[in-house]
C-alpha cells in the first residue's frame, strides 16, 4: 500500500506535509483534512496503517488542528475491505496526538501517541519517533513505530519502520521513493510464531502536486509478504483550512 503527499519548500506553502508512511513532524496549518485510497493484492493484518500491509481495499480519513506550532493532535477513520481469506477489520477510529521541536529550517523531531479501536473488537496503542530532515531540495524521513494491540492471539509489540526521501522539481512538484517494513519483531523473536504473518515489506515511488492550500499524490508500488509478491498503491488528496 503506498502513498501520500510530499510537497515543495515549506516556506512557499500552507499545506501540512508529510511523506507517505511517515506521519507529519510539525503542522504548518492550523486545521488539515485528508483522504487516501489504498490497494494491496497480499499482505497481512496491519493496525498502525492498514494500508501498508493489509490485503484488499483501505479508505482513510483524517483531520488534524495545530493549538500550538509544537503541539497538534488528530482524528482518523479507516474502512477496510479485505478479502475473505483475512482475519477482518472492517473498520476502525482513533486519535493522536504530535509534540515536536518547531525547526524552521533545520531537521525536524517529533513524537507521536495514538489509541485506535478496531470495531470488530480491538484496541490498540502506538508510539511513533519522527524525523525529517532537509538537505537542500530534498527530504530524508524516518519514523519507526511501536504498537500494542489489545486482542487475543496478537503479538505482543508490533514494529514498522519506514524510510523515504523525496526532491522538489520546480515550484509544485516532488518525486521520491518509500520503503516501509512492518511487523520486524519477527527478526527480535524468532522463537515465536507471528500472529500476523510474519514480516512484510512495501517499496514505491512517488509522485506529489501541492499548490497553496491543497495536495494530491499517488504511489504505485510493490509489496512483499510471505504469500508471495503484490501490487500496492495509494492515492491521497488533502486541504488545510
Amino acid at each position: 500500500m503506498l502513498v501520500l503527499l510530499t510537497l515543495l519548500p515549506r516556506s512557499a506553502l500552507a499545506v501540512e506535509s508529510g511523506f507517505v508512511y511517515l506521519p507529519a513532524a510539525r503542522s504548518v496549518s492550523t486545521v488539515a483534512v485528508s483522504v487516501d485510497v489504498g490497494a494491496r493484492s497480499n499482505g497481512a493484518l496491519r493496525f498502525v496503517d492498514p494500508g501498508v500491509g493489509r490485503t484488499g481495499l483501505v479508505q482513510r480519513v483524517e483531520g488534524s488542528w495545530a493549538a500550538q506550532p509544537w503541539l497538534a493532535v488528530g482524528a482518523v477513520g479507516m474502512l477496510s475491505e479485505a478479502n475473505p481469506d483475512d482475519a477482518p477489520v472492517s473498520a476502525a477510529g482513533g486519535a493522536w496526538m504530535r509534540v515536536a521541536r518547531p525547526e524552521p529550517d533545520g531537521p525536524q523531531i517529533a513524537g507521536q501517541v495514538g489509541g485506535h479501536r478496531e470495531f470488530s473488537g480491538g484496541w490498540a496503542i502506538t508510539a511513533i519517533a519522527i524525523l525529517d530532515v532537509p538537505i537542500g531540495a530534498a527530504r530524508l524521513g524516518f519514523a519507526p513505530a511501536v504498537e500494542h494491540r489489545f486482542m487475543e492471539g496478537a503479538d505482543a509489540v508490533d514494529i514498522m519502520v519506514p524510510l523515504a526521501v523525496d526532491v522538489g522539481i520546480g515550484d509544485r512538484w516532488r518525486i521520491g521513493a518509500e520503503a516501509i517494513g512492518q511487523d520486524l519483531e519477527a527478526y527480535v523473536e524468532a522463537e515465536e510464531e507471528e500472529a500476523e504473518g510474519g514480516a512484510t515489506w512495501l517499496a514505491a515511488g512517488t509522485l506529489s502536486w501541492q499548490a497553496e492550500h491543497a495536495h494530491v499524490a499517488f504511489a504505485p508500488g510493490v509489496g512483499v509478504a510471505a504469500s508471495g509478491v503484490g501490487f500496492a498503491g495509494r492515492l491521497v488528496a488533502g486541504w488545510d483550512f
